[in-house]
């Protein structure tokens, strides 16, 4: 088997962060969220936020590339074809600057990033706060 190329890896880290079903391992073995105990719950969490920075690095370069494919067809004021345009294409300026300023305080803090993603959020949900990993004051 072929290693990925750095796009496919950015790519798959960006879904896999955006989705709450599942949990793969270290070995590629994949667990059902809903499935996993409690303790493999907050272990994978507190796996995730000790790897925020890492996965903010992919995670950044996978949602350039899901932003910059093209994915729409379009047409302009005056009726001829733009061809395909991507999320960046069609993004206002105002838009773009909230997006920029969002990937900055990502980059600047990825630990606060990574518990607010749906991975991070489904690991945690239903385990006891108690048994949650707690970082000066705050839970991870």
């Amino acid at each position: 088997m072929t290693e990925p190329t750095a796009e496919e890896n950015a790519s798959a880290h960006f879904h896999y962060l955006n989705q709450n079903k599942f949990w793969i391992d270290e070995q590629t073995n994949k667990y059902m969220i809903v499935d996993m105990t409690d303790s493999h719950r907050r272990n994978a969490a507190k796996w995730l936020v000790n790897r925020a920075r890492q996965f903010e690095f992919y995670y950044s370069m996978g949602e350039m590339l899901w932003m910059n494919a093209p994915r729409y067809h379009g047409f302009g004021i005056d009726g001829r074809d733009r061809g395909y345009m991507s999320e960046f294409d069609l993004m206002s300026d105002s838009v773009s600057d909230e997006f920029n300023q969002w990937i900055e305080d990502r980059v600047a803090n990825p630990t606060a990033w990574i518990v607010e993603t749906p991975l991070y959020k489904a690991l945690l949900d239903g385990v006891p706060e108690a048994q949650v990993v707690r970082f000066r004051g705050e839970v991870y």
